[in-house]
């Protein structure tokens, strides 16, 4: 566990001191010479995401969509979905591992091009155990999950932005008549994706 947070904590790092130069190049910085500042409302993205899970060599990856609005100055509310794609590897421990949340995320800049963010999510996982792990064929099952995640974004235009993060999913499938198998697992996710600001006066600075 403390492996995957450290590896969850490295990739926001790595990001966030990326973010800069980034800045820069997508040309936010005119805001800078500007008397309103943009402030993000909702957004939404989709990409595709590799999973590291342990006990499993070969990495999973997922379709991940995400969609986030904000009920507070430093705080927004967000749901992600991760659809397992298909693969034919027998390394996988899962035929199919489908995973649901929703959750707050706590926003420590809102309002600047560089967006760092911490949080957490509740759902379900709808998957399958692969009939090779246990030698017979077994139902799908729905299990509870948590996810916590942390990331950073770069606004670098009023309708885009460009994110990286990291999910760890923490949880267990309970087949029938089978000890509980572990699909806890690190995700990382980055892309682009759209959202709707609103425009503010920036703070006077004395």
């Amino acid at each position: 566990m403390v492996k995957q947070f450290l590896s969850m904590l490295f990739v926001a790092g790595v990001f966030c001191a990326m973010a800069s130069p980034l800045h820069a190049f997508t040309g936010a910085d005119k805001g800078d010479k500007n008397s309103t500042a943009h402030y993000p409302q909702f957004g939404a993205t989709a990409t595709f995401a590799p999973g590291f899970m342990r006990n499993q060599e070969p990495l999973s990856f997922y379709l991940h969509g995400q969609a986030f609005v904000f009920i507070d100055k430093r705080v927004s509310l967000r749901g992600d979905a991760f659809m397992m794609l298909p693969s034919s590897n027998d390394g996988h421990i899962f035929d199919m591992h489908h995973t649901f949340s929703a959750g707050p995320s706590l926003h420590f800049t809102h309002g600047q091009a560089v967006d760092p963010y911490i949080g957490f999510g509740v759902g379900f996982s709808y998957s399958q155990l692969k009939p090779t792990l246990i030698s017979y064929e077994t139902a799908p099952a729905v299990n509870p999950l948590f996810m916590p995640h942390i990331g950073c974004r770069v606004f670098a235009e009023q309708w885009f932005y460009f994110f990286a993060e990291a999910n760890y999913n923490l949880g267990k499938h309970f087949p029938e008549n089978h000890p509980a198998v572990s699909f806890s697992e690190l995700r990382i996710s980055a892309g682009l994706g759209f959202q709707f600001s609103k425009m503010k006066a920036k703070p006077k600075t004395l």
